[in-house]
């Protein structure tokens, strides 16, 4: 373990400047380290910035990347939430369903 520095070991007598470690050697020495940069974190990105109470059950689904972005879009375009979105498809669909089983 190492020493630490104190006032009174300074050389008074001596005029030289003390050296300063340079960027990348203050770097060099917290990496590793337990040491936490005092940086802001990058705050995380959100989409949509609206958040629905109703209520109702969560329902977590894998999509394609293409089909979230039509979603996200529908949901911003209609000003409602993506489970009524959901619902509304559900009952197109069942409405077409219907009307091919009388046809067909």
């Amino acid at each position: 373990m190492t020493k630490p520095a104190s006032i009174f070991d300074i050389d008074i007598e001596d005029d030289t400047p003390p050296v300063r470690p340079s960027v990348d050697e203050i770097r060099a020495a917290t990496q590793g380290t337990a040491f936490r940069s005092r940086e802001a974190a990058q705050p995380a990105i959100k989409k949509g910035g609206y958040r629905y109470r109703t209520g109702r059950t969560q329902f977590n689904v894998k999509i394609k990347p293409e089909a979230q972005e039509k979603v996200e879009a529908w949901s911003l375009r209609l000003n409602r939430p993506k489970g009524e979105l959901l619902e509304r498809a559900i009952a197109l669909l069942e409405a077409e369903l219907e009307r091919e089983a009388r046809q067909g």
